[in-house]
């Protein structure tokens, strides 16, 4: 009983800590998509910079930063897992 115990509980914790990385690689092609429509982009590559500027510069860095304010809440899994939050008394 003690080894389904430990199982069960690290089963449920490499889901709570994998689930959330599932959706931000689903939304991180979507922020490039919608960032390199934006103004500034465009305004980047009138003014004669090259795509690898452009795209690096503007473009990647400004699609990074959700993804990175939502690595640190799902991070924050792996040191509160959900069994522990559920049910602090056990």
């Amino acid at each position: 009983m003690n080894l389904f115990k430990y199982t069960a509980f690290i089963l449920i914790s490499l889901i709570s800590v994998y689930a959330p990385y599932v959706a931000y690689l689903n939304h991180s092609p979507n922020t490039v998509i919608e960032n390199i429509r934006q103004q500034y982009v465009l305004t980047a590559r009138s003014k004669g910079l090259s795509e690898n500027v452009v795209i690096w510069k503007h473009t990647f860095r400004n699609s990074m930063i959700p993804l990175v304010t939502g690595f640190a809440g799902s991070f924050l899994t792996v040191f509160f897992p959900l069994d522990q939050r559920r049910n602090p008394h056990k």
